[in-house]
């Protein structure tokens, strides 16, 4: 298996592999000129594994210089449990630190399964602050569980405006949408 920097050219096969990956949002940020965007800024911290000449998995980090994200880690499924996404997150923490960056942060859906994985990875889920989001525009939003909207802020559909649902916790006021459950 081929570790490399992931290319522009490398998007169609990026796009179709998140688009099959349980647990993904992908949003108006995902398009191509907003890959080949993010590619310009950050592109040093996205990696892809390549096997046979197909895209295995891939990795998308950026910096703000003071703090690393990691989005998008992916790893088709017949790679699962080959140590593909391992590698990947080594490659990418690696980059990272190797810029100066100190700490790291993802966003995952609460429900999703790769909690565990990054677990083991030695990455903590933060119990003492929220995440708080605001769509800027009118560009459609899709979360993991296929909820769709155009309306930005909009209670309901895309998780009450943040594209993700983690932001509803039961019994701390502000979380849940307004009018209820969704």
């Amino acid at each position: 298996m081929l570790h490399r920097l992931m290319e522009a050219s490398d998007y169609s096969a990026l796009r179709d592999l998140w688009s099959r990956f349980p647990g993904n949002a992908l949003t108006g940020a995902d398009s191509r000129e907003g890959f080949e965007r993010f590619l310009e800024a950050n592109g040093r911290f996205c990696f892809v594994a390549v096997d046979s000449g197909a895209i295995a998995g891939s990795v998308m980090a950026g910096s703000d210089t003071r703090r690393g994200y990691v989005y998008h880690l992916a790893v088709a499924e017949e790679y699962r449990r080959s140590g593909t996404g391992r590698t990947l997150m080594t490659l990418v923490e690696d980059a990272l630190r190797d810029a100066g960056i100190e700490k790291l942060h993802l966003f995952i859906f609460r429900d999703n399964p790769a909690v565990a994985f990054y677990s083991k990875l030695g990455w903590q889920v933060r119990e003492d602050i929220h995440v708080m989001s605001k769509i800027l525009g009118d560009a459609p939003v899709s979360d993991a569980h296929g909820a769709t909207s155009r309306e930005p802020g909009r209670p309901g559909g895309d998780g009450g405006g943040p594209i993700c649902g983690y932001l509803k916790q039961p019994g701390i006021p502000g979380s849940e949408p307004e009018g209820g459950e969704e």
